[in-house]
């Protein structure tokens, strides 16, 4: 047997008999990762408080904590990504109005400014 079939060998007998090779990146890539966050001491004494009250872990705690900030800033951008198609929305109807009505033109120009400025400002 030449060294790349013994290492070919090797390979299929370290895998259970009917493993599937995609199953085990599967498995590797949902293992939980560790992740080190500094805490000032009473932050940390009040989540071990809320742990041990809970009986919970800090783990626990801190991934529900996690997942409900991540929530909320994903909602805060889609809101604030709403709020600017609507204010496009807007200053595409001021400016197709503003050259139907070319005598009013002076307080859309007025409008159309005020709009960009707070889209800038977004």
């Amino acid at each position: 047997m030449n060294t790349m079939t013994a290492k070919r060998a090797k390979k299929k007998s370290a895998m259970p008999s009917g493993a599937n090779p995609q199953e085990s990146a599967r498995q590797r890539e949902s293992k939980d990762i560790t992740c080190a966050v500094r805490l000032n001491r009473s932050l940390y004494n009040a989540l071990d408080e809320a742990a041990k009250r809970d009986h919970t872990s800090l783990s626990d705690i801190i991934r529900d904590a996690l997942v409900s900030e991540l929530d909320k800033r994903r909602k805060a951008s889609l809101i604030r990504m709403i709020e600017d198609k609507k204010l496009e929305a807007t200053l595409s109807s001021l400016r197709q109005r503003a050259g139907e009505h070319e005598h009013e033109q002076g307080q859309t120009i007025e409008d159309l400014e005020e709009i960009e400025r707070i889209l800038k400002a977004g």
